[in-house]
């Protein structure tokens, strides 16, 4: 119930008791410049802890707030990226979004619902991840036998696949192209993006 911040990045958790508080059956003293928090301790500092679970099911974030998180006393849980994202096993294809729709590799929209709620309840905010400001890019993560491949293609080569450029829920896109998404919030053409003037299928460069 207690966490104590070292110069460094180190941390300690700790019983609360004395200032000679318990860890792992060991004394251990409490130097008077650390960074305190406690949920039933004087506290100083910014009182906050954030713990992150990326890449953990909903359900599972959900229950771990009932169970440990609330019950220990932190302050709040960082998760992925809750929008639809390309197919593959990296942790980067969450940063990958094909729509803004709440169905990802950790579960659907009732499930995030669910989430947040029992979390909220449990006394632990919720802080998302959200990637904003890009789309997918058109390329497989897998098969492992295509990866890197140029996704949508009319052809199979070394670097093109006729494999479908699909997202986690099953929505379709192409380079640059989202038309399958829902009008003014995640359907996008390729005007939307920044591209070179009469050609709209490449990023402008940098100067």
């Amino acid at each position: 119930d207690t966490f104590i911040f070292w110069e460094y990045g180190r941390c300690q958790v700790q019983l609360c008791g004395t200032t000679d508080s318990t860890a792992n059956g060991v004394k251990v003293p409490v130097a008077a410049d650390s960074e305190i928090w406690s949920r039933h301790c004087k506290m100083s500092g910014q009182n906050l802890v954030a713990l992150q679970l990326f890449e953990w099911p909903w359900e599972d974030v959900g229950r771990e707030c009932e169970s440990q998180l609330g019950p220990a006393g932190i302050s709040m849980v960082q998760i992925s990226p809750p929008a639809e994202h390309i197919l593959g096993d990296s942790w980067g294809i969450r940063y990958q979004p094909v729509s803004y729709k709440l169905e990802s590799r950790s579960g659907d929209r009732e499930a995030f619902i669910r989430m947040v709620a029992k979390c909220r309840k449990a006394g632990v905010a919720v802080m998302v991840d959200a990637v904003l400001n890009h789309m997918a890019s058109p390329f497989v993560y897998t098969p492992r036998a295509n990866r890197g491949k140029v996704c949508g293609s009319d052809k199979n080569t070394s670097k093109f696949t006729t494999q479908k450029c699909v997202g986690w829920a099953g929505t379709e896109f192409d380079n640059r192209l989202f038309p399958n998404g829902r009008p003014l919030r995640d359907a996008f053409s390729r005007k939307h993006f920044h591209h070179y003037p009469e050609n709209d299928e490449a990023n402008c460069g940098l100067p």
